[in-house]
């Protein structure tokens, strides 16, 4: 993609005696990934454990919301912005990391979690046969998502899905298949 973008760029922003496209992918070419090397299964676990900690302590034990935006300066200002995506794919990561390392707080931060989502997110459409997800004007920056995205159906089934398993019971199964039935209804007859 960046070298198509870089070549179109480049032909229209020069005449076509001045490009030589040889040059440009000569230099893609030539990049090389660094050699993988073998990590310490303790350094991974250790810095897992930490993320993990880190996802809990950022969760607020009131509202089950998180907090993402962080400067280590506290006299600077944070702008409030909220992506429900992110909160979901918190959710299915901290869910992942349980499977590895379970420990009960990671349950209770997901179930609020979970909370806030359906508190704030879910809105109820097609006479309440479908629920679909997105962030409301309380939780995200004015007028900044005002439209409800593919993403928060399949990112929601994730987290609910990754819920349920640690705690059977806590999400009902119409309460899934209502957030898929949206996903279903954003499908066209081809497929895509």
């Amino acid at each position: 993609v960046a070298l198509v973008g870089s070549v179109l760029a480049y032909r229209y922003f020069f005449p076509p005696d001045r490009f030589d496209p040889k040059r440009l992918a000569a230099y893609y070419t030539a990049l090389q990934p660094f050699a993988a090397k073998p990590v310490d299964d303790s350094i991974v676990a250790a810095s897992a454990h930490a993320a993990a900690a880190y996802i809990r302590a950022a969760n607020d034990p009131a509202s089950g919301e998180f907090k993402y935006v962080v400067n280590i300066d506290p006299t600077v200002p944070v702008v409030r912005d909220y992506s429900i995506l992110r909160h979901q794919g918190t959710v299915y990561a901290l869910g992942m990391f349980d499977d590895a390392f379970p420990n009960p707080e990671n349950v209770e931060v997901m179930r609020r979690a979970v909370e806030f989502m359906r508190r704030c997110c879910y809105h109820e459409i097609d006479g309440g046969k479908v629920t679909a997800i997105r962030e409301p004007e309380s939780v995200a920056k004015q007028g900044s998502r005002s439209y409800y995205k593919l993403g928060g159906a399949g990112l929601g089934l994730l987290a609910l899905a990754s819920v349920e398993r640690k705690s059977p019971g806590f999400v009902p199964f119409d309460e899934m298949q209502k957030v898929a039935e949206f996903g279903r209804l954003l499908q066209k007859r081809d497929g895509s």
